[in-house]
């Protein structure tokens, strides 16, 4: 199993364009382009302005 259940994950979505890929501790799990303009942005897939390296584990949705 690639995903840890009880443990840190490491998560980085990347989009350009219309184009995104989804990496879950290191292993590419996502890889699309959409073709639909009606779904797409003009700007991309995200409104982020830049792609970040996030963690992600068991205390996710709680307050330290």
């Amino acid at each position: 199993m690639f995903m840890k259940l009880d443990d840190w994950n490491d998560v980085l979505i990347r989009g350009e364009g219309n184009y995104i890929r989804h990496w879950l501790n290191g292993r590419l799990i996502l890889d699309f382009t959409e073709n639909d303009p009606e779904k797409g942005s003009p700007r991309g897939c995200s409104p982020c302005k830049s792609t970040q390296a996030s963690r992600c584990g068991p205390s996710i949705g709680t307050s330290a």
